[in-house]
């Protein structure tokens, strides 16, 4: 029995150390900072009407006069957007009295909310009676919803910097000629890849940015007007920065025209130390620029 009784006490011992050990890691996994980069995918603002709302079918006369409009916008990008408006259209007022316009409210990004999945707003937009005319039994409508709103990208990546290739001697990095950017940076305008070019004492990148989100660039300050938009609006992004570890990149053009969904920055670096040996540092390009994105719901009107 004296050998069962210190068995047991050498395993309840055993017990108490293992569980404390567990709280212990426990307690510190919490504590540990999060890997997750937010500042991934293709896409930024976008909207969808709810499910049903309206519905595909109504039916006037049977007590279903009335059709409701609900819109849910959600921010999968990585910055908050706080100026997004939504237009709608593709319809007679005199027979739908929706409002055309609907503000947005502040819809974080990934970045700020910490959530990998984006943040959500369910819009009511209205639920307005339909006055189908006289003699008329059918209408079918295309009803749209326009989201426009200003954004931002902010790209990195690690390069390889040799201040000075032709000097001899092993390097604890090499320098390439080209980096694949796949998988986006949380918006819907994307750096897509770039080329570097080094020389003695500077170094050369060749941004190559892309219309990735599904949707349509616009000049950044453009969200009330979008909806008639002149061309010369259309299609233009903003280089507002870029920095190669802590020294600013001159960056040309700084105003880019996307051409068929593309455009490319050349920015250089001047005045590095041609004594250090090559090092791996962080590049960034800054791109500004408005956003549309529209979805369309058809909807069958009938008369009982």
């Amino acid at each position: 029995m004296k050998k069962e009784k210190g068995a047991l006490n050498h395993k309840g011992i055993y017990i108490a150390m293992l569980l404390t050990f567990m709280i212990f890691s426990y307690g510190c996994g919490e504590n540990r900072p999060s890997t997750m980069n937010y500042r991934s995918g293709t896409r930024g603002v976008e909207i969808n009407f709810a499910q049903s709302s309206p519905p595909d079918q109504i039916y006037v006369g049977s007590g279903e006069n009335k059709m409701p409009v609900n819109i849910e916008v959600r921010n999968v990008g990585a910055e908050s957007c706080s100026n997004a408006k939504i237009f709608l259209s593709g319809y007679d007022p005199s027979i739908i009295p929706l409002p055309t316009v609907r503000d947005v409210p502040k819809l974080e990004g990934k970045e700020e909310s910490k959530n990998p999945s984006g943040s959500l707003e369910y819009l009511t937009i209205g639920e307005p009676t339909i006055n189908l005319p006289n003699g008329v039994d059918a209408m079918d409508i295309r009803l749209m919803a326009t989201l426009c709103y200003d954004y931002m990208t902010r790209a990195s990546t690690n390069v390889c910097i040799d201040p000075n290739p032709s000097k001899p001697g092993s390097r604890a990095c090499t320098p390439q000629k080209s980096y694949s950017m796949s998988g986006g940076q949380g918006g819907p305008v994307s750096v897509t890849s770039i080329e570097q070019d080094s020389g003695v004492g500077n170094v050369v990148f060749k941004f190559t940015i892309k219309n990735t989100g599904g949707g349509e660039v616009i000049e950044k300050g453009n969200v009330a007007g979008c909806m008639g938009i002149d061309f010369s609006k259309k299609d233009v992004v903003y280089v507002t920065g870029g920095t190669l570890s802590n020294k600013n990149m001159e960056c040309t053009p700084s105003k880019v025209r996307l051409v068929n969904g593309e455009g490319l920055v050349v920015c250089k670096v001047s005045g590095l130390n041609t004594q250090d040996n090559a090092y791996t540092t962080t590049v960034q390009l800054n791109l500004d620029y408005g956003y549309k994105y529209s979805t369309i719901k058809s909807v069958q009107i009938r008369r009982m």
